[in-house]
């Protein structure tokens, strides 16, 4: 009698064939690059902050783990588009938190966007924007006029005299108002001295920004000496520009105390008039 055999045993070099041709397929598949290659696309980058500071800002997001390099947007409006923000930078991880170096009183926008290893670039975050400004800002909090003084030739302004610390000046202001239109030229003279120690030239035709307009004291900010005595003059024209007389009332920080208004009509000659906290035009600086 012929034992019969296993079915199993029969079939099982056609199964070991067919997982055999399987693998070859698969394996060869993989070689030839006919198999799609897996990879890693990251998502946006997250929690974009911009902070302020004195001449900089700090711009720090939440990084990935598989992630090493990024593109930092910088723009000087709001956009929505990498093409919106026209400087752009290549930030690693050890970068972050990345520190711009930026010009005072501007205010800046950015958005980040991530690089993966296979050279993918997410979309870009979410917005942040930030102004920097100098450690007190402006030395005029406010002011009360007084009675408007038809446009003259000469220098007006107001004498101060600085606190028990030297600050440094970074601008010169001039009150601004409706129906200004003039270009002012502004000085810091050193009254001790009778010399001058920067000017600045502000554009009332600009757009407004506040009560006053600034402009950086040219050659380079300046800083002033404790408890000395300064003028701060803007230039002003028969004919031009309305400016608030002497009887006008400014509200300061403490850092420096205005002592009088003060005028010129003679290169070199500075009249001193009125009383504390009185100024012509207003002026006004920051630093």
């Amino acid at each position: 009698m012929i034992d019969m055999i296993d079915p199993f045993l029969l079939l099982a070099p056609l199964y070991l064939l067919g997982v055999m041709l399987l693998l070859g397929f698969v394996g060869c598949a993989q070689i030839l690059g006919l198999e799609e290659p897996t990879v890693f696309i990251p998502d946006p980058p997250q929690n974009l902050v911009a902070s302020p500071g004195d001449g900089h800002i700090e711009v720090s997001w939440q990084t990935h783990p598989m992630v090493n390099e990024y593109h930092l947007l910088r723009g000087d409006t709001s956009g929505t588009v990498p093409a919106d923000y026209p400087l752009q930078r290549v930030i690693h991880t050890n970068q972050i938190p990345f520190t711009d170096t930026v010009v005072n009183g501007r205010t800046y926008f950015y958005r980040v966007t991530a690089l993966s290893e296979d050279g993918f670039e997410t979309a870009p975050s979410n917005e942040a924007s930030a102004t920097p400004a100098w450690p007190h800002g402006a030395f005029v909090n406010s002011f009360t006029p007084g009675s408007v003084k038809p446009g003259l030739n000469g220098f007006y302004g107001m004498a101060i005299e600085v606190g028990a610390e030297e600050f440094t000046i970074q601008t010169l202001g001039r009150a601004f108002g409706a129906g200004l239109a003039g270009v002012h030229e502004l000085r810091l003279i050193d009254a001790a001295m009778n010399l001058e120690r920067g000017h600045a030239i502000v554009d009332m035709n600009s757009p407004a920004d506040g009560p006053f307009k600034y402009g950086p004291l040219i050659p380079a900010p300046f800083t002033v000496s404790a408890h000395g005595i300064y003028y701060i003059v803007s230039e002003e024209f028969a004919g031009g520009d309305a400016l608030y007389n002497r009887n006008t009332i400014v509200d300061t920080r403490m850092e420096a105390k205005v002592t009088s208004a003060v005028s010129s009509v003679s290169e070199g000659v500075y009249d001193i008039a009125g009383n504390a906290n009185q100024a012509f035009g207003p002026v006004s600086f920051q630093y």
